[in-house]
């Protein structure tokens, strides 16, 4: 299951494209808060989860898609 603190790989929603480093931050039932690690907190999203756009760490590199990183973090 998801915890706050889990690391994910997650969806821009705004920018489909896009696959995040991000951060589960709360959780309230089956859904939680993603925060997209260095991006600022308006970009925060709550996913259910069932979510297609919420991957486990690695799944870009598994499936050969770009993972967008923070700058200056990894």
């Amino acid at each position: 299951g998801f915890r706050v603190g889990m690391k994910l790989e997650a969806v821009d929603k705004k920018n489909p494209t896009f696959i995040c480093v991000a951060t589960v931050t709360d959780m309230v039932d089956n859904r939680f808060l993603v925060h997209f690690d260095n991006w600022d907190e308006s970009y925060d999203y709550w996913y259910d989860a069932a979510s297609p756009h919420i991957h486990p760490v690695g799944w870009c590199k598994e499936h050969k898609r770009t993972l967008i990183t923070p700058p200056g973090l990894y």
